[in-house]
């Protein structure tokens, strides 16, 4: 057997070819996020669609703080074990992230509820979305932890039968709301987007053969507490410097500034699921290849090459969307469109940034350097937050647009400074 330390060093085909399974994934999730965005834009009016893009945003960041407390330190923890002890593991992420789903549901509700009413100023509304995540929260969980699950054991299209299940129940409860002619609003459309992703747990622990049973959340915790507070922190201070950076658009010059921010991305949609398929097919191949003993400088050219492909499909994407004719567009997105055209130049330099710089961080991830990442955006977020709140208030959507921009020129930098000088720490 060769020794794959003295392998000649070169950016791996698996690494090109392997995450097709890993962006059809994400573009079938895609489709029903576009789908019931479309219906959004198209039903509601521009502050309640403020309103909804708000109560996603929760869901979404919600959701995320799970994956990074349970997702992610498994695929980081467990996806170079052998396949025994990697399939027990799964199967204990799965039950303890839907015990932790359970427990702690009220509390996320709250904070749904009192965000929304921030930004919406409509106390029926935000208590709607509060009831809402309670319901929908351990179906999101679950799903999106054996999404990860049949990544971590090697088994992408289990992920793609676990998204396309999860799709095609939202697309079908969407055109019998559509057909019926109910006026969902805001929270309807949560529960109908989070609701169907029980579905797609169902499909995903047929997939990959991973019981569903709540439990054991403390034990995992305790047993991956660095990692999972890591990772959750990275997470937490993540979403400050990004997504949730949009909950202080909606504070600070409303709900209809994030409605527009929110529909100026809707035709950009394929670049997010570009960076989202890379990311959950691409972080567990890191993995396995720095455990095989990879050279550093192989596996960071590696994320460069697919972080700087990903970043020029998103600049490209923006000139074709600014190419097509303003009615083409308002035929799919709304009429709201005019006014959210303007946003997309520096829309598509903030997603093809945000495609660079998460390739370069699960490069950095896949190196134990999860610390390094967390003291950096330590220093990164108060930058944000404040160039947010100033692009905000003084530029409203625009503003907050370029603010957040320049925030990932900053943390791309970073990025690329820690994978070139390592300090070398645990996660």
């Amino acid at each position: 057997m060769i020794d794959a330390r003295h392998r000649r060093p070169r950016v791996a085909p698996q690494l090109v070819s392997g995450p097709a399974l890993g962006i059809a994934d994400a573009g079938v999730s895609s489709l029903g996020n576009f789908a019931v965005g479309v219906m959004a834009a198209r039903t509601l009016d521009l502050p309640a669609f403020g309103t909804w893009s708000l109560a996603l945003l929760l869901a979404l960041v919600s959701t995320g703080l799970w994956r990074a407390g349970f997702s992610e330190t498994l695929v980081l923890g467990h996806a170079a074990d052998d396949p025994g002890p990697r399939r027990d593991a799964a199967r204990r992420a799965v039950g303890a992230a839907l015990d932790r789903a359970v427990r702690w549901g009220a509390a996320v509700a709250a904070i749904g509820a009192v965000v929304v009413w921030a930004g919406a100023r409509d106390v029926r509304s935000a208590l709607l979305v509060g009831v809402v995540l309670i319901l929908v929260l351990p179906c999101l969980v679950t799903q999106d932890v054996l999404r990860s699950v049949a990544y971590a054991v090697g088994r992408p299209a289990a992920a793609l039968a676990n998204s396309a299940a999860w799709t095609v129940a939202l697309l079908t409860g969407l055109v019998v709301l559509s057909l019926a002619s109910v006026p969902a609003g805001p929270a309807g459309l949560l529960l109908l987007w989070g609701g169907t992703a029980g579905v797609g747990a169902l499909a995903g622990s047929i997939a990959t053969g991973t019981p569903v049973r709540p439990g054991g959340g403390a034990r995992w915790l305790r047993e991956h507490a660095g990692s999972a507070r890591s990772l959750a922190t990275d997470f937490a201070l993540t979403q400050t410097s990004a997504e949730a950076s949009m909950i202080l658009v909606g504070v600070v010059a409303g709900a209809e500034a994030t409605g527009l921010l929110r529909l100026g991305q809707l035709p950009l949609t394929p670049v997010i699921v570009l960076t989202n398929g890379l990311v959950a097919a691409v972080q567990p191949a890191l993995v396995r290849r720095v455990a095989e003993g990879r050279g550093r400088s192989e596996i960071a050219r590696s994320a460069w090459f697919l972080g700087l492909g990903s970043g020029a499909v998103a600049l490209v994407l923006g000139v074709a969307v600014m190419v097509l004719p303003v009615s083409w567009v308002s035929l799919i997105v709304g009429d709201g469109w005019p006014r959210a055209r303007g946003l997309v130049p520096l829309l598509s330099l903030y997603l093809g940034l945000g495609a660079l710089a998460a390739c370069l961080g699960i490069c950095l991830r896949s190196f134990g350097q999860v610390s390094d990442q967390v003291r950096a955006r330590i220093l990164l977020v108060p930058v944000t937050l404040v160039l947010v709140v100033l692009g905000a208030y003084l530029g409203g959507a625009g503003g907050a647009a370029t603010a957040l921009s320049a925030s990932l020129v900053c943390t791309t930098l970073v990025w690329a400074w820690l994978i070139a000088a390592p300090r070398g720490t645990a996660p």
